[in-house]
């Protein structure tokens, strides 16, 4: 018999977002300026071929934006009241990874250890969102990108989690206290409460490090298009999915604080 012809996915990724082992697929739609999403088992592919070395020369920028939003998967998974075992060991593993790793791929794109390191990251934290999924970030990130195309991914996320952080972290201590001292091993030698609270203020200096940290006004997104970001942002049930759940004027007041 003739044999079965796999489809397959070569994903040219530092980093990427994990679509090779996932099943959703998102489109922007410039019409109603939504970003929606496609979800199905036939998204998974049969086959994949990951490959650190088609992102050798990956802008630094780019590396930067789709190594973060690697970082979302692994720790919002992380943190989703649905998260299970298996995703606790796959996320920590991920963000460990994407600390070591993220900063050398920025700073040297052909540095392969680097960009391996990525690689097994990106689809240890698709792994992580295909069995448990996003919550507040990509709730409120994906509504700014969809309104402002020109606004990546990656950055539509790293702009809210310094806010993100500030709401959460005392509805799930002893796990921001866990990427808190990933981040920086001298918090062991805090308390789990001291260690979350610090975990804002190590994110913050995270996305420094990797070129992310920003606002709304320095991505030029007006201020009117606030309104309908804030419409859509509360139509997404990632919302439900956080920690602690924000009404609309919580998450109008994080928007804010993006600013």
């Amino acid at each position: 018999p003739t044999p079965a012809v796999l489809p397959v996915v070569t994903v040219p990724t530092t980093s990427g977002t994990g679509s090779h082992v996932t099943k959703v697929a998102v489109l922007t739609n410039r019409d109603e300026d939504k970003k929606s999403a496609i979800v199905h088992p036939n998204m998974f592919p049969e086959c994949c071929i990951v490959d650190p070395k088609l992102a050798a020369s990956m802008p630094p920028s780019v590396t930067a934006s789709t190594g973060f939003d690697v970082f979302t998967h692994a720790f919002e998974s992380y943190v989703n009241v649905g998260h299970s075992p298996y995703v606790d060991l796959i996320a920590e593993k991920s963000i460990e990874l994407i600390v070591e790793n993220l900063p050398r791929a920025i700073e040297d794109g052909s540095d392969l250890d680097a960009r391996s390191g990525m690689c097994f990251a990106d689809t240890l934290g698709g792994m992580s969102i295909a069995n448990v999924g996003t919550v507040l970030p990509h709730a409120m990130g994906q509504p700014i990108s969809g309104h402002c195309p020109h606004v990546s991914h990656g950055e539509s996320l790293a702009v809210v989690y310094p806010a993100f952080f500030r709401y959460t972290w005392p509805a799930a201590v002893e796990r921001f206290a866990r990427v808190g001292r990933i981040l920086n091993p001298e918090l062991e030698q805090e308390d789990d409460r001291t260690a979350a609270e610090k975990s804002c203020e190590e994110m913050e200096k995270f996305l420094d490090s990797i070129g992310m940290l920003t606002s709304l006004d320095e991505l030029d997104v007006p201020e009117d298009e606030m309104e309908g970001i804030l419409d859509h942002c509360m139509e997404f049930p990632d919302l439900e999915a956080n920690p602690k759940v924000p009404d609309r004027d919580k998450v109008a007041e994080m928007f804010q604080e993006c600013r």
